[in-house]
């Protein structure tokens, strides 16, 4: 990561989050001026259509590389799996083979975690799985694209995994006394060691965007776009909920069925697509404090608003 640094000064910076609102975006991004934009991808976004496109993906954020062993349909099949709860009733027909596949192969996919922390660690991927259709599917036919992620993190999910991508490092900070202050004043502030950059850590940088923001200006960017930015719960827009769901009250029921199984002490607001209240609340907190960060409109139906959060049309970056 540390030669990284300044590597795209002057430049402005786009994330794909991939959320649903995001979809009539995606083929458009071809067109922006790869010259004055690097392109980065959160790991969900990473789906069939966006591998197989002319958008070319500059780095891929790997905070953290369990969520790429999986889309968003086998990430809801492994909450029922932790729960026992079958997902079964909940899904369309179609979708029922799938459903049987993973049943059978169970044992040889997963394996018992820290099942004393709660039952969202029940269960996790034994080393080396990922599944057809999950982001790392789709990694092998992106070998351009760099990543950054944690090394240790990657090498324990992936110990024998070979990818000819180049790979850039960071670590989270674990050192108390580094730690994000209350005001958010030292955010931005990475920590570099002779072999690495450090972030400092807060239950915020858990989330895929917030961890990211530093390491992108620590390469010199101007502006962070952001596309797919949703806030919610309904997955990318190409695998999610409404395609394999058999209604969206089929999903919300699910939800609260499983909800024990997604996080630790998550709790379901209203509206149920949504986030938890209380991390949207904490993100909008500190975009109030970024002033560099926009997200680019999309549909406009089922996102979370964030007051703090600047808004701009996708043409904006065309003409700008």
């Amino acid at each position: 990561m540390l030669s990284l640094k300044d590597s795209n000064r002057g430049k402005d910076a786009v994330i794909i989050f991939g959320g649903p609102s995001s979809e009539h975006l995606i083929d458009r991004l071809a067109h922006l001026d790869k010259s004055r934009y690097v392109f980065f991808i959160e790991p969900k976004a990473l789906t069939k259509k966006v591998a197989h496109s002319d958008l070319s993906i500059d780095f891929l954020m790997l905070g953290h590389p369990e969520k790429i062993k999986d889309n968003t349909f086998q990430q809801f099949f492994l909450v029922s799996r932790k729960t026992g709860i079958s997902i079964e009733p909940y899904i369309k027909e179609e979708f029922h083979g799938e459903i049987n596949y993973l049943m059978n192969q169970s044992d040889n996919l997963y394996e018992e975690w820290n099942p004393s922390k709660g039952i969202f660690k029940n269960l996790k991927y034994k080393s080396d799985i990922y599944l057809k259709g999950s982001p790392m599917f789709f990694l092998r036919d992106c070998p351009e694209m760099q990543i950054i992620t944690i090394k240790d993190s990657f090498k324990r999910e992936f110990p024998e995994l070979k990818l000819i991508n180049k790979f850039h490092y960071f670590k989270f900070d674990e050192n108390e006394k580094n730690q994000l202050n209350d005001d958010l004043s030292n955010y931005l502030n990475v920590l570099e060691t002779d072999d690495c950059v450090l972030i400092r850590k807060s239950k915020l940088t858990n989330a895929a965007a917030i961890y990211c923001f530093p390491l992108i200006k620590y390469m010199g960017i101007n502006n962070i776009y952001l596309i797919g930015f949703d806030g919610s719960m309904l997955g990318n827009f190409e695998d999610n909920v409404d395609r394999y769901f058999k209604s969206r009250m089929h999903f919300y029921f699910f939800l609260i069925l499983c909800r024990k199984a997604f996080s630790s002490g998550f709790k379901l607001d209203f509206p149920f697509y949504l986030r938890p209240k209380k991390d949207l609340i904490e993100t909008d907190n500190l975009f109030a404090k970024l002033d560099f960060v926009y997200r680019i409109k999309g549909k406009r139906r089922n996102i979370a608003r964030f007051d703090n959060l600047q808004e701009v049309d996708l043409k904006f970056l065309v003409g700008n």
